[in-house]
């Protein structure tokens, strides 16, 4: 058995079960028993929320309720909201089935719930969930590339886009930057990595125009915005 440290060993089972008893022995014949349970049940879950019993749609700032229906046995389930939120730890009692969390802005959402066994092991399932218009297109409307660390680059922050295309244009319709981000390049549905324009050959104009062209999830619906912003020199 490779040895860790002076206090732990680490113990290889090439036929290990769900259930069983480790029995340690020294050489007096002293020994130690530790129950394993290695046993984990499947993970799976629900939501709704008032709005989405009548009309099929979750709004957003709405409290949305979460319903854990995994099978034992697990002793905690954690909560992953997909907004950047903390996880959210349950211990398997009878009162902790359902949990509630509400989003600010539509968007679609990847929301994890992992249940564990007493051995840290564990299983996830995730689902997505669509809130309000099912995706969000943030952008501000100034930015300065001065190479201060802070709004030196121009670009959009998106959740529940497959695919974007972003363009930024000068005052006059002239095209001075493009970018298309592909359903192949996201890391997930959470937001395309758009890496966005750092004001490089800009003309000095009063304003400039970006467009964004985009799809939703469902790799069909198409989505469109455009709107105007300041560069500061």
């Amino acid at each position: 058995n490779p040895q860790v440290n002076e206090q732990t060993h680490t113990l290889l089972i090439h036929t290990p079960v769900e259930n069983g008893t480790l029995r340690i022995v020294n050489e007096q014949g002293c020994f130690i028993t530790k129950e394993l349970n290695l046993q984990l049940g499947e993970p799976n879950f629900s939501f709704t929320s008032a709005s989405f019993e009548t009309t099929n749609v979750i709004l957003a700032r709405e409290e949305i309720q979460f319903e854990n229906t995994s099978t034992d046995p697990y002793i905690r389930s954690e909560w992953l909201f997909g907004d950047f939120d903390s996880p959210l730890v349950v211990p398997n009692v009878a009162s902790s089935t359902f949990v509630r969390h509400s989003y600010p802005v539509s968007g679609a959402y990847n929301v994890t719930l992992r249940i564990f066994n007493s051995t840290g092991c564990f299983k996830e399932i995730t689902q997505t969930v669509s809130v309000g218009r099912g995706y969000s297109i943030l952008l501000p409307n100034v930015f300065s590339p001065n190479n201060d660390s802070i709004n030196d680059v121009f670009r959009p922050i998106t959740t529940g886009l497959s695919k974007v295309t972003f363009s930024v244009y000068d005052n006059l319709g002239n095209l001075i930057y493009t970018e298309s981000v592909a359903e192949l390049d996201l890391d997930n549905i959470q937001g395309v990595e758009i890496g966005g324009w750092d004001g490089q050959n800009a003309p000095s104009v009063p304003f400039f125009i970006y467009t964004i062209e985009a799809l939703l999830l469902d790799g069909v619906t198409k989505v469109e915005d455009t709107g105007t912003f300041i560069l500061l020199r």
